[in-house]
């Protein structure tokens, strides 16, 4: 019984923080995801976060120059929706020997991984990096490429749907659990073990007081 009581305690622990996460989480700034005019992305910053863990800001997954100096700041627009995301017009300070491959923008939904508002700041983008005609012949030429001129794509947004840290939380309260209800049982088991050398204490005992 005691097993099952810390059970229902763990699992009582666990609503209550679901309950209460947006104030145990400070809450953050809610804004609609179809409001936001417009976002400035770092390399070397990450994003804010509620429901998940903040990730970089800018992250290059690829590409044939992903070996190559990244950008250090990506501007993006918002230019109106296709009817299901937002699509946006992005600006990045990049030599023409550069371009854009595959982009994909994440915001974390406020409440959940579909919802229209997000947690503002939680934007980030994961693109790919590749060498343009003009960047290929000067990798040939083993010339120099830099980064002077802007370089634009559109791209549309997509929610995060991490939710690794809710997993992590019911593993500790459920390993919580069960080590409680093995200390009880433990000491359950001690308490029934009946003591040894009894009858031998018992026996010295009357032979110290006989004559």
């Amino acid at each position: 019984m005691k097993c099952h009581r810390y059970f229902i305690i763990s699992l009582l622990v666990l609503i209550l923080f679901l309950v209460g996460s947006k104030a145990w989480f400070g809450g953050g700034e809610k804004v609609l995801l179809s409001e936001v005019s417009a976002i400035t992305l770092y390399d070397g910053r990450k994003t804010t976060g509620r429901r998940s863990s903040p990730v970089p800001q800018l992250n290059c997954i690829g590409g044939s120059a992903y070996s190559a100096s990244k950008p250090s700041v990506v501007q993006c627009k918002n230019v109106g929706s296709d009817g299901f995301d937002v699509q946006w017009e992005c600006k990045a300070d990049m030599d023409d020997s550069y371009r854009f491959g595959k982009l994909q923008v994440t915001c974390e939904g406020y409440d959940h991984p579909n919802d229209v508002y997000i947690l503002k700041g939680s934007c980030g983008l994961e693109y790919t990096l590749d060498y343009t005609e003009a960047g290929k012949s000067r990798q040939n030429q083993g010339g120099y490429t830099g980064y002077n001129q802007q370089h634009n794509n559109n791209y549309h947004s997509k929610h995060s749907s991490d939710s690794s840290s809710w997993f992590i939380f019911f593993i500790i309260i459920l390993t919580i659990g069960i080590l409680l209800c093995k200390v009880s049982q433990s000491n359950t088991e001690d308490t029934n073990v009946p003591p040894r050398h009894s009858n031998f204490r018992d026996s010295q005992s009357s032979n110290t007081n006989s004559p």
